[in-house]
């Protein structure tokens, strides 16, 4: 990793609203500023949980909840004077921080969640260099929920409208999201993919008898993860999916009881920590994606899980999702079916051998060269020489 050019250490404040040790892209964002030799602080919403390197955290608290609901209200009907991003500032409790944190110290500010912009840019200094993260295509983010679109997505696409323009930098998840957000807004964007770090592992030798597939991740309903349980109405009985989700406990309850006539097939097992992820994944064959394109976000998604398969050598089974097909088919590491119909991927799936998944297994052991954050990184690391002038 480059240390930035000159005597002194450069400051770099990353803001997030999740905690930054468990979600991927922040943690990565962190890891490699220390890297670099950056005095990082962090702005979040959470206590770090698990272990994660930087100098202090500033943690912001919300309102409780009656307060919020009535802040919501009042941001969606006042749109006069910016009242309404003001109102977001103290949703979020960012007003609480205010007198303690002075943006205008940082040489660059890594905002991951628009809802800190209008904070960071009207409190930045003109040397502050602001890089936004557009993880989401945010005022669609949850278009299947009547509340976000009443409530939500104004207030994030005001604030995309206002402040996008004077970031200095902006890098997204995918192709699909970068163009969305070039249509909306007119602002140019760089992908960079939510890849891990290279793991030195080693594909698994396929079990003909016990296939073992996997999915990890949000237990989110309009994910439409019921289509994977479904698929074991067509499944030969060599496969077996193994389920670690976490968030809404009242859909994965559901689950299970979709899945219970297919006994010991299906599993729902504890959600890993963050650092075991893919060396447990190892042990299975097959990463299982199929994702129906119920919302913009999930049409256009490139998540996390779907690199950590490839870091596990496992081959990919994916619906038609277009960002996860391109690199699916460019490195050719498993079957994509041409609809979101369990039965269709079911299909291909029953008429592959043993030997064929492992050959897809020895193209992602091949592809994780290329798809890890080390290779990625480089395009950070050119974004960071543009906007403060260089390296050692």
């Amino acid at each position: 990793m480059k240390e930035l050019r000159g005597t002194f250490r450069r400051r770099a404040l990353v803001c997030c609203l999740a905690d930054p040790s468990k979600d991927p892209r922040p943690n990565r964002v962190i890891n490699m500023l220390n890297g670099m030799g950056f005095i990082v602080d962090v702005l979040c919403s959470y206590e770090v949980k698990e272990n994660l390197k930087f100098n202090k955290i500033i943690c912001i608290n919300a309102p409780p909840r009656f307060y919020r609901i009535l802040l919501k209200v009042m941001r969606s009907l006042i749109k006069i004077n910016d009242i309404d991003l003001h109102l977001g500032d103290w949703l979020r409790g960012i007003w609480k921080i205010k007198s303690t944190l002075n943006p205008s110290e940082y040489d660059i500010v890594v905002v991951e969640d628009v809802e800190f912009l209008n904070f960071i840019v009207n409190h930045k200094s003109v040397h502050t260099k602001i890089i936004c993260d557009l993880r989401e295509f945010y005022p669609l983010e949850f278009e299947d929920s009547i509340y976000f679109m009443i409530f939500e997505s104004g207030y994030k696409r005001k604030l995309c409208q206002r402040y996008l323009n004077k970031c200095d930098a902006l890098i997204t998840v995918s192709e699909g999201i970068r163009k969305a957000f070039y249509t909306w807004f007119g602002v140019e964007s760089e992908v960079i993919c939510s890849v891990p770090y290279y793991r030195y592992l080693e594909p698994r030798i396929v079990d003909k008898s016990k296939i073992k597939m996997v999915h990890h991740g949000a237990a989110n309903p309009d994910r439409k993860l019921e289509n994977m349980i479904h698929m074991f109405k067509f499944l030969d009985q060599r496969y077996h999916l193994d389920f670690y989700l976490v968030g809404n406990q009242s859909y994965v309850t559901h689950l299970k009881k979709l899945a219970a006539p297919f006994g010991e097939r299906i599993n729902f097992l504890e959600p890993l920590p963050f650092e075991k992820i893919i060396p447990s994944l190892n042990s299975y064959d097959i990463g299982l994606c199929l994702l129906e394109d119920t919302t913009f976000n999930i049409r256009y998604a490139l998540p996390n899980k779907f690199f950590e398969y490839i870091q596990a050598r496992l081959m990919l089974a994916i619906g038609p999702s277009p960002e996860m097909r391109r690199l699916t088919e460019q490195y050719n590491l498993g079957v994509v079916s041409s609809s979101f119909n369990p039965a269709e991927l079911s299909k291909i799936l029953n008429s592959l051998s043993d030997d064929d998944i492992y050959k897809y297994k020895l193209n992602s052991h091949l592809a994780a060269k290329e798809l890890c954050f080390e290779k990625e990184s480089k395009k950070l690391e050119r974004i960071l020489e543009r906007l403060l002038g260089g390296y050692k």
